[in-house]
């Protein structure tokens, strides 16, 4: 018979401690298999003394493991894709191969959206998250405590149904949020694609119905404006969604561009009842 893995006087507390330590170790296993250059950058936490910074961190890291990234003229037919460097892992249909370079493959290393994320970067972001923890946790109460007041006073908007509305500066940890007269164009933009603004005491929503699912559009962000696609207009908390954007840099047959995105994501969908 196997050797029993923990003693059977330890503790619960004590066999939790063990279970972390090998989860650390896993972790730092799948980091150091990669080549030297991408598993110091993986590493390269240590300095990062709140969210922001590592946040931060995770943006940088993933545009260096980006660079990397090889086209591949196979399954580059309309647009440049390719595998990712670190597991390999990409679509493998009959009519697309591997990620997009650089929207799709940043998605996969993020895990943002729908994106099935990178087995690498989730071990390497988790074990950072874990290590970083005491770090910040004081930080992040009194962060959540300020964000909690600023929602009561302050503008927000509506970015998913089953949680709270966001300030228009929240989570942008990385991203710079739109000016103004920015903000104004990119509402054009979506009255455009027949988008409804909803304006409550001091929530607004971008919405738009589309076969029976809400969309909500999420302008914040400078150069993009990001889609989430929703089966009903009240969600429970983590039901599946599906999400795209549009590049403010996209001019031409928006509407089209827009529908197309749009179908396919209503596609990852669970069929509606």
């Amino acid at each position: 018979m196997p050797a029993n893995r923990y003693s059977p006087y330890a503790t619960p507390d004590q066999q939790v401690r063990k279970l972390q330590e090998e989860l650390y170790s896993l972790r730092r296993a799948i980091v150091e298999l990669m080549p030297d250059d991408i598993s110091n950058a993986l590493s390269d936490y240590g300095s990062c003394k709140s969210y922001r910074e590592y946040a931060e961190w995770k943006r940088k890291t993933v545009d260096f493991i980006i660079s990397k990234a090889e086209v591949d003229p196979q399954a580059s037919h309309f647009e440049e894709r390719g595998w990712c460097p670190l597991c390999k892992g990409g679509t493998r249909g009959p009519y697309q191969s591997g990620f997009k370079i650089p929207g799709g493959m940043e998605k996969h290393l993020m895990g943002d959206g729908n994106a099935s994320q990178c087995v690498v970067t989730k071990a390497a972001f988790d074990m950072a998250r874990d290590a970083l923890s005491d770090e910040f946790e004081a930080e992040e109460e009194a962060a959540r405590r300020e964000v909690e007041e600023r929602r009561r006073t302050e503008q927000t908007l509506l970015t998913d149904p089953a949680l709270q509305p966001q300030l228009f500066d929240e989570r942008q940890w990385w991203n710079k949020p739109r000016p103004a007269d920015a903000l104004r164009a990119a509402e054009e933009r979506l009255r455009n694609l027949n988008f409804e603004k909803e304006v409550g005491e001091n929530v607004i929503a971008y919405k738009l119905w589309h076969e029976g699912r809400l969309v909500l559009a999420d302008p914040r962000t400078v150069g993009r404006i990001t889609f989430r696609v929703f089966n009903s207009e009240k969600p429970k908390k983590g039901s599946k969604q599906a999400s795209f954007h549009l590049l403010d840099s996209w001019k031409n047959n928006l509407a089209e561009k827009f529908q197309g995105l749009l179908a396919e994501a209503c596609k990852t969908l669970p069929k509606q009842k």
